[in-house]
């Protein structure tokens, strides 16, 4: 369950056609409260998107969250390609998975993103392992909120994407 701020559901959208989450790029995003685990806590994120054709990329955040300067988040790199990363910001380092092809090509696509809990994390794309590497994150260990379609920074949210998510699942 997530309170939603100006993601419009479709019931008509989604990879089958029974409903999906529309982000317009510009404020959309929902939020998802008081998540529990640590980083010696396996978790998987799956979801289907969905990015218009010609789309151009902002870091563009699928779902995500940061707990000053810890965070994870999956999302698009700056030129397109699909990108997850566990790691620490204000200049800390980070690991990454990421993908060789770009998404944007208004083709559903579904996303598999696995942490193991101990050190390696594997972007899954349509199916096909994608990248696979070894992580440190730091240490994360409190409730904290989750944000679909955006990330919360110490601005505020940033990196809100465009397009339609659909079967979101931690």
């Amino acid at each position: 369950d997530g309170v939603r701020q100006g993601a419009v559901w479709s019931n008509t959208s989604g990879y089958d056609n029974f409903g999906a989450f529309e982000f317009d790029g510009v404020d959309n995003y929902i939020s998802v409260n008081n998540l529990n685990f640590t980083n010696s806590t396996p978790f998987s994120v799956t979801l289907w998107f969905n990015r218009p054709a010609g789309s151009t990329s902002n870091y563009d955040t699928m779902i995500g969250y940061y707990d000053a300067p810890r965070y994870w988040s999956a999302g698009f790199n700056n030129d397109g390609r699909v990108m997850a990363r566990i790691g620490q910001g204000g200049g800390g380092s980070y690991q990454y998975v990421i993908s060789s092809a770009t998404y944007n090509d208004s083709k559903w696509h579904f996303l598999g993103w696995t942490y193991d809990g101990v050190d390696t994390q594997t972007l899954y794309i349509d199916g096909a392992n994608v990248d696979q590497t070894t992580t440190t994150p730091d240490k994360f260990d409190s409730a904290f909120d989750i944000t679909i379609g955006a990330q919360m920074r110490e601005a505020g949210l940033l990196y809100h994407y465009y397009g339609t998510l659909d079967e979101i699942m931690i």
